[in-house]
């Protein structure tokens, strides 16, 4: 498999994870839901770990290698977030329509 697909696949996985993360039942596990400056660092570990994952797939790997890794990961990572969010979002203007509506 060359670098470029496992960078997607990688990239995929920690989006799925950062998705679950997303959608996760914090209140059960900590007994509320998981404010800032939790969230971030929940993310950015999974952006980190994914990175390292694939970099160190990589026999060599050049400064700019890396840094198109890192940016391509944290896109891939963060565009389900930015849907789940999305998709939160709906859902919210849904509900509040069929309660009030």
């Amino acid at each position: 498999m060359d670098g470029k697909s496992e960078l997607v696949g990688i990239g995929c996985v920690g989006g799925l994870v950062q998705s679950v993360a997303h959608w996760f039942p914090w209140p059960r596990l900590i007994g509320q839901e998981l404010q800032p400056p939790y969230t971030y660092m929940v993310g950015m570990s999974i952006i980190i770990g994914s990175f390292t994952a694939w970099s160190r797939r990589r026999k060599t790997l050049s400064w700019i290698e890396a840094t198109c890794g890192l940016v391509a990961i944290t896109i891939l990572s963060g565009l389900p977030v930015i849907g789940a969010y999305a998709i939160d979002q709906i859902l919210g203007k849904y509900q509040e329509k069929k309660v009030w509506g």
